[in-house]
């Protein structure tokens, strides 16, 4: 449970922490805990906490019904190695209210479900900035998020530095043989860059243009 003096929490960075997957799922429960209508969260950090599967489903069930959080960053963890990212993809299919989302450095195409979260992602209606960036995503699933992100218009910026994706002259993403900018330097905060952009068979929107109605 969260204690009653932390009810009016606005900003939560719990990041490099090493709080374990377990604390981590907990903390997230306690955040739950609070009654929809007293919720005022707006930013949740927990960078590099090995947060994995148990956050994941703490997770699910905190996003589907929570209204508030408009910032999630939970980058360097293990969510897409153990198994994680179909559960956090279901809480982001359900949630109304995220406009940023930073699940930079977590394996995410290491399972063979990425596919799932990038269409939570693609059809969410308020997020603006998605970090996907060192996941691993295969070229196969970059194909089909960049036919998904076709449908998204509130989108304005995503990494996907390395993935097996580039982004052309143009500033559009095409898939890619090799994945680039596999460096082991760290990303911190991760803004905006460039937008999802077109597999070599299908177009899709510049980070630049503004959104169509």
């Amino acid at each position: 449970m969260i204690p009653k003096g932390a009810l009016h929490l606005r900003h939560l960075n719990v990041s490099r922490n090493n709080l374990g997957d377990v604390v981590t799922a907990k903390l997230v429960d306690g955040l739950a805990s609070v009654p929809l209508f007293r919720r005022t969260l707006k930013t949740l950090a927990a960078d590099s906490n090995g947060a994995a599967l148990a956050t994941c489903a703490s997770m699910e069930a905190f996003l589907q019904d929570d209204h508030t959080l408009s910032s999630l960053s939970l980058a360097w963890n293990q969510i897409g190695s153990k198994g994680g990212t179909e559960l956090l993809a279901n809480g982001i299919f359900e949630n109304a209210a995220l406009s940023v989302l930073n699940l930079a450095w977590n394996c995410l195409g290491s399972g063979g479900d990425f596919i799932a979260l990038g269409e939570a992602i693609s059809r969410h209606k308020r997020l603006v900035h998605v970090n996907l960036a060192h996941n691993h995503i295969s070229a196969e699933d970059i194909d089909v998020f960049a036919n998904d992100m076709e449908r998204n218009h509130t989108i304005m910026g995503i990494h996907l530095t390395g993935n097996r994706a580039t982004v052309n002259r143009m500033g559009f993403i095409e898939r890619a043989e090799e994945a680039p900018g596999l460096l082991f330097s760290k990303e911190e905060g991760g803004q905006a860059s460039v937008h999802s952009a077109p597999s070599p068979r299908r177009r899709n929107k510049r980070e630049t243009r503004p959104n169509r109605r």
